[in-house]
């Protein structure tokens, strides 16, 4: 297939995401183009089947106050599924990829059909999308995608409770890691006391390798990529009962739920597991395989 895929190319887990899985079309042989107004920040160097397009936000003129990047964003989609005759846009994140790719597939019309697939990860949903400013065009783009896909259960039914979504189908297809990079290690590498460098960090599965323990006391969580990399690499999640942490982590099993901000609960209990080596190693080992 020829596949054009759009996302953010700033960290986040839908940025992530999305590139790993162009990565792997590229290797089974489809042709990608990631199109955004930036290189994304997992994709490092020249990748074989796999080409970025750089949506032109340079441009300034007196009227325009802020840069209608919505606007610059479909005629790249347009140009680019024109001239590689793509088969589908699959976006990333709602706002405002998924509008983008309405107009650029209704700019299409008379010279090729194509499918628009939309992915929901998370605050596209339950916070940008919900206000008044983007509600409308947000349940417009989901309505009128070909095919809507969510990360986990939580989402779908958040969207289904916020938007109605009348006549739409949204497919679960939870979030992924890749095994060749994502992986647990006999031994903690060295270096675990230089773990914080200033600025962000490219390398996430090296900085995995190094714990024995993973904390995200989030108030709410809709992705829960993070806790699955962490889970991969045979560390143990602790974190918040909420959203759909309760689908990535068993509790008592591969780490510990505890009530949102309840945070001497989960002290207690990553101290409980880690003063228990058995324990410790058999959440290690289930944490694996439940990834």
């Amino acid at each position: 297939m020829r596949i054009g895929l759009t996302c953010y190319p700033t960290y986040g887990g839908s940025g992530a995401v999305a590139t790993e899985l162009a990565l792997e079309l590229g290797r089974r042989g489809h042709d990608v183009h990631i199109i955004s107004y930036a290189s994304p920040f997992r994709l490092r160097g020249l990748v074989q089947n796999v080409v970025f397009h750089e949506v032109d936000i340079s441009g300034t003129y007196p009227l325009l106050e802020y840069f209608p990047y919505s606007l610059a964003l479909a005629v790249k989609q347009h140009e680019v599924a024109l001239r590689e005759q793509l088969d589908i846009l699959h976006v990333h994140y709602a706002i405002p990829h998924a509008p983008a790719a309405f107009l650029a597939k209704q700019m299409l019309e008379d010279d090729h059909d194509i499918k628009v697939v939309t992915t929901l990860h998370g605050t596209d949903i339950t916070l940008v999308g919900l206000r008044s400013s983007f509600f409308t065009v947000t349940r417009f783009a989901i309505e009128r995608s070909d095919a809507v896909t969510a990360v986990s259960e939580y989402l779908r039914e958040a969207t289904y409770q916020a938007f109605g979504c009348a006549g739409c189908r949204i497919e679960v297809i939870p979030n992924f890691v890749n095994p060749d990079e994502y992986f647990p290690v006999d031994q903690k590498p060295a270096g675990c006391a230089a773990l914080a460098p200033p600025g962000q960090v490219d390398a996430v599965a090296e900085l995995l390798h190094m714990g024995d323990l993973y904390l995200l006391p989030s108030r709410s969580e809709s992705v829960g990529l993070s806790a699955l990399e962490a889970m991969a690499c045979g560390v143990p999640v602790i974190g918040s009962r909420v959203g759909v942490l309760v689908e990535v982590v068993v509790d008592g099993k591969t780490g510990a739920l505890e009530q949102v901000e309840d945070l001497d609960a989960m002290a207690a209990r990553a101290i409980e597991i880690l003063a228990d080596e058995r324990t410790h190693r058999r959440m290690c080992e289930a944490s694996v395989e439940r990834a």
